[in-house]
């Protein structure tokens, strides 16, 4: 008898991200790359599900789009590709979510929602777009 019974499949799933990870990392920057955008993009989707479960409706994928650009913008500039000025584009982009709520009928609440779009790409995106800067 087990006191977790949905332990090791969870092991088991915990075992093989982390070796897919590993593997990546050590393989080369594109195979790093590729892993953690879609695990970026996964976990901004997952956090906007959740929100929706809350009844409440932040754009999903403007938020998902700015979060995905945001970690490519900081690999691609840590990697000497883009210049740094390529994150000004995240601003006028962002933005947009403005446009979007505030004028459109059948939002209840358009401040939380815009606040929870805002707060999907901080505490997901921006973490994952760090890890960028603090691999290079």
């Amino acid at each position: 008898m087990t006191i977790y019974p949905d332990l090791a499949p969870r092991v088991v799933s915990a075992l093989i991200g982390g070796l897919i990870i590993i593997l990546s990392i050590l393989w080369n920057e594109w195979g790093f790359f590729a892993v953690f955008l879609t695990i970026s993009c996964m976990t901004m989707w997952e956090f906007y599900r959740l929100m929706r479960l809350q009844s409440f409706v932040p754009i999903r994928s403007l938020g998902v789009a700015i979060g995905g650009l945001l970690f490519v913008f900081t690999f691609l500039i840590e990697d000497g590709i883009l210049p740094s000025k390529f994150y000004m584009l995240l601003f006028p982009l962002a933005s947009f979510v403005f446009l979007i709520k505030l004028y459109k009928k059948n939002d209840v609440h358009p401040f939380i929602n815009i606040a929870l779009f805002y707060l999907g790409i901080l505490y997901v995106a921006v973490p994952f777009a760090l890890i960028n800067i603090l691999v290079f």
